[in-house]
Parts: structure tokens; C-alpha cells; sequence
């Protein structure tokens, strides 16, 4: 038993808590009945909340393989492990200052009907893109998690897009059930470990403080030199 399986015990149990067996009959019933009615959402929250305790780290492999994306992405990185002169980023999710951008994963999300709302790691570009740079000069190599430290909800990006570029922006959200039903392939969810990257460049910002740097204060300033003009 793994710190995984009690949080899937605890799960059940505290839906088994709201039934009275008077019997061990009864008591197993009201497991089986507990069992069945936990829904695939809390499983994976179980799942995502004990990620964000632990994050991937650099030397965890990649056991993501809901997509034909994500299984390639996971096979090259293998193979690039055999050469010793290969520095590989793992960039996730990615934000830039460009708004405009179809391929912004704010410029993505701000454009769906429904959201979900999960924690995950992301890169922001325009911090993280000169830092590569410096990698490079420094011949960093091997596996690095190429995130800013920390993880934010969907909820958190949108509600600075609305503080910062559209005091009139509202969305929905939905579940993770709700969004199994729409999407072609699986999405993943997770933190990574981002401690080997922040020890090697100590100005690397959280993922919060870098997108208030870097995307939603420039962004704002130049809706207010428009607006002036």
C-alpha cells in the first residue's frame, strides 16, 4: 500500500461515512455502494493532490501516454538520454506576452466556452526563452523541468485576465468528466519539479510572479497608452 492507495481508501470511506450499517453485511454493502458511487474526478483529484506535494522531478520518466503526443514526446526523450552532449527542456503549457497568439495557452483558454480548473506547471516564454540561451552557454545538459516553480489553476490565469486586460471577462467551468466528453485525447495534469532549474538561475520567478512580470503588467500598460491615444 502506497500513499496513493490511502488517499483512494480515505475517498471512499468518507462517502461510507454517510451510510449506518448495523451489520458487517451491511457494512460491506455500504463499502461496495461507497466504491461505485466515487466518481472518476475524485479519483483524479487524489491523484493531482498528491502530485502537487511531490512534483516530477527531472529523473522521473514521463508515464503520461493518453495521446499519441505525449507517448512520441516520452519516447524521443528516452532516446535522447543515450547522448551525452543533449539538453532537453521540458516545457509545459506555455505563455508569452503576445495575446494575439492562437498558440498562448491564455489566448486558448480565454477562447473555450468551458474551462477546467486545475493546478499545473507552465513556462513562461518570455522569461524562460533568454534563460535557454544562457543554458546553452553554460552547456547545461541532460533533462531539465523548463517551468516556472509552483503551479496556478486555470481559474487564477483568467482571473488576472480579467484584473489586468478585460474587466468585463467571464467564463465557466466544468469537470473533468464534463470535459472527457469533448476533447479528442486526454489532457495531463501535473507539477514539475522545478528546484534544479531555480538552483542554477536563483532570479527564476514563480509561475504567478513571472506572469504579472512578463505577460499581464506589459499587456496592461499598452491597453492604457492605446486607450490614452
Amino acid at each position: 500500500m502506497n500513499i496513493l492507495d490511502i488517499g483512494y481508501f480515505r475517498a471512499i470511506q468518507s462517502l461510507q461515512h454517510q451510510e449506518a450499517p448495523n451489520s458487517i453485511d451491511e457494512l460491506i454493502s455500504a463499502i461496495e455502494k461507497s466504491f461505485n458511487e466515487l466518481s472518476s474526478e475524485s479519483l483524479n483529484n487524489v491523484f493531482l493532490t498528491l502530485q502537487l506535494c511531490i512534483g516530477y522531478k527531472e529523473e522521473d520518466k514521463p508515464n503520461f501516454t493518453g495521446s499519441f503526443y505525449s507517448k512520441t514526446k516520452a519516447m524521443v526523450e528516452e532516446l535522447l538520454k543515450e547522448y551525452d552532449n543533449v539538453c532537453t527542456l521540458r516545457v509545459r503549457m506555455p505563455i508569452s506576452s503576445d495575446l494575439n497568439n492562437p498558440r498562448n495557452f491564455i489566448t486558448k483558454i480565454a477562447k473555450y466556452d468551458k474551462v477546467v480548473n486545475i493546478p499545473n506547471s507552465m513556462t513562461v516564454l518570455d522569461e524562460l526563452l533568454p534563460i535557454s540561451i544562457e543554458m546553452a552557454k553554460r552547456n547545461c545538459k541532460g533533462i531539465w523541468n523548463f517551468t516556472n516553480p509552483g503551479v496556478i489553476s486555470h481559474n487564477e490565469i483568467l482571473e488576472m485576465y480579467r484584473d489586468y486586460i478585460d474587466p468585463k471577462f467571464k467564463w465557466t467551468n466544468f469537470t473533468l468528466e464534463e470535459q472527457a466528453k469533448v476533447i479528442v485525447a486526454p489532457r495531463s495534469n501535473n507539477e514539475m519539479d522545478a528546484s534544479k532549474l531555480k538552483k542554477e538561475f536563483l532570479e527564476l520567478l514563480s509561475i504567478r510572479g513571472s506572469l504579472i512580470k512578463y505577460v499581464f503588467k506589459p499587456n496592461k500598460k499598452n491597453l492604457t497608452a492605446a486607450t490614452a491615444i
